[in-house]
């Protein structure tokens, strides 16, 4: 059996940075990476780039990603949404469906795919990034690929990046500007993501057309900001509650609508993560404390 898993999506913020790092700690796998540009791999990747093996692709072209994942047994998958295109929506799932169609042709073995729920088939609500990686697995699975789906929520890291706590000039407080209220957010180190996603490929009969939906711990912003602030002092971390229209006129994001669209979705279903079968897979999983507690240094120097 060819042991060679191609993993898709290895920038820095990537889900599939972690998952090459993680199976690259193991010895059942080879590693390969697929990328549009080499520069754009994760600085750890590129560090270990001995030990991996390389393809650039040409989005737009079958005949690339078919190339490019050739003799693979396995396939990691998540789409990108490019916020800043008007037409991201089906630039994911065009993407998203070519990757599918390579499976198919070249007989992957194993596909996971990092998936989202139907928010407008759900609730009515449009987010684009989570309607597009929904119909895309639909189209994975019309296809009758052997796929695994996971189901990731906001990761910890988020907190030093997209969502990094801002200064208030009032106060000198940092404030979590995110619209959840009083309603807790399931959440998980990305790191984590990598490892279970491993054990999900070394476990294939077990994963095989299942959903897996990820959480590492599940907390209000208050809870997050409280752990911050003592993990940080003398650093004060506050939860500042606003609306979900207040997030999308301030927050300065691309895609800031549909982020708020997202966490308007999440206010009115509980996507059902579940922390004690995730710690099932991969029993280290951190807690959010864990997290802060590990990475206490970096997070001084972030702030």
């Amino acid at each position: 059996m060819n042991n060679v898993i191609a993993v898709f999506d290895c920038s820095s913020k990537g889900e599939g940075a972690s998952i090459a790092l993680a199976l690259l700690k193991g010895t059942q796998f080879r590693v390969r990476v697929i990328t549009e540009y080499f520069s754009m791999l994760d600085t750890q990747l590129q560090q270990k780039s001995h030990q991996l093996e390389r393809r650039e692709i040409d989005w737009n072209n079958l005949g690339s990603i078919e190339n490019a994942i050739r003799d693979a047994y396995g396939c990691f998958l998540k789409t990108k949404t490019d916020f800043s295109k008007p037409n991201s929506m089906e630039d994911e799932m065009h993407r998203g469906k070519l990757v599918a169609d390579a499976c198919k042709r070249t007989g992957i073995s194993h596909l996971v795919f990092s998936t989202q729920l139907h928010t407008k088939l759900a609730t009515g609500i449009v987010v684009r990034h989570m309607v597009a990686k929904a119909m895309t697995e639909e189209y994975i699975r019309n296809l009758a690929l052997p796929l695994t789906s996971i189901i990731v929520p906001v990761c910890y890291e988020d907190f030093i990046e997209c969502y990094k706590p801002l200064r208030s000039p009032l106060t000198g407080f940092y404030e979590i500007l995110i619209p959840m209220g009083l309603t807790p957010l399931d959440m998980v180190s990305r790191e984590d993501v990598g490892h279970i996603v491993a054990q999900i490929f070394q476990n294939r009969p077990q994963f095989l057309h299942q959903t897996v939906s990820l959480s590492g711990d599940k907390l209000t912003m208050k809870q997050v900001a409280d752990y911050l602030s003592r993990s940080l002092q003398p650093i004060k971390v506050v939860h500042r509650q606003i609306t979900t229209d207040e997030f999308s006129r301030t927050c300065g994001l691309d895609g800031a609508s549909d982020l708020a669209s997202m966490f308007n979705f999440l206010l009115r279903v509980d996507q059902r993560h579940w922390t004690n079968s995730t710690r099932n897979i991969y029993p280290p999983v951190k807690s959010f404390q864990d997290w802060v507690t590990n990475n206490r240094n970096m997070l001084r120097n972030m702030f």
